[in-house]
């Protein structure tokens, strides 16, 4: 936390988010997620492997860290953004995104893959290349089974690459999926993925 293990140079150097050759400046430092969230620096590092999940980030301003392990793969979820978003007690910096709320955005792509026919003109242009209609079919076999939403709520919400990035959970009678949906800021649909809970 005081940088004591390395010399101040290197310490500097794997804290200090890194500038493209286009000029552009990442959140990413040499091996560490750097940004900024309620006005603080945040430096943080996860890892997996079969079975297992960490997470490490602190906040050097006010020498506080958050560090959480678990044995189930992907087990952790939303729950270390949630407690650090705790710990700095202040929402994250999420862009506004026009258009609906990100719940009524998720239910309302949930439906359409569910159904097999999407608006298109909601997805970005990368996101329509990947989706060929053999995945919005094969997506659309996968959801049958899920009828009758009984609830849906966001869990998380933060910034990605300028983006809004949201977690949403959607609780039916057989299960409970997880969606996760990146929004640039004029409301279209960059990624959006489906996973069980």
């Amino acid at each position: 936390m005081d940088g004591r293990l390395l010399k101040p140079e290197s310490y500097a150097l794997m804290t200090a988010p890194r500038t493209l050759s286009d000029g552009r400046v990442t959140d990413y430092g040499c091996g560490l997620s750097v940004r900024l969230q309620a006005g603080r620096q945040v430096v943080s590092h996860n890892g997996a492997v079969s079975g297992f999940n960490t997470w490490n980030s602190m906040i050097p301003s006010t020498r506080s860290a958050v560090i959480m392990t678990c044995n189930l793969d992907g087990g952790l979820g939303s729950l270390p953004r949630d407690v650090l978003s705790l710990l700095l007690r202040e929402p994250g910096n999420v862009p506004a995104v026009k258009g609906p709320l990100a719940v009524e955005q998720v239910k309302t792509l949930f439906a359409q893959f569910r159904r097999g026919k999407v608006t298109r003109a909601t997805f970005g242009e990368e996101f329509n290349q990947f989706l060929t209609d053999q995945k919005i079919a094969g997506a659309a076999a996968r959801l049958k089974p899920y009828r009758s939403l009984q609830q849906a709520e966001v869990t998380n919400s933060h910034e990605r690459g300028g983006m809004e990035v949201t977690v949403t959970r959607l609780t039916f009678r057989n299960g409970v999926l997880r969606a996760l949906m990146y929004r640039r800021s004029d409301g279209k649909v960059e990624q959006f993925f489906l996973d069980h809970e």
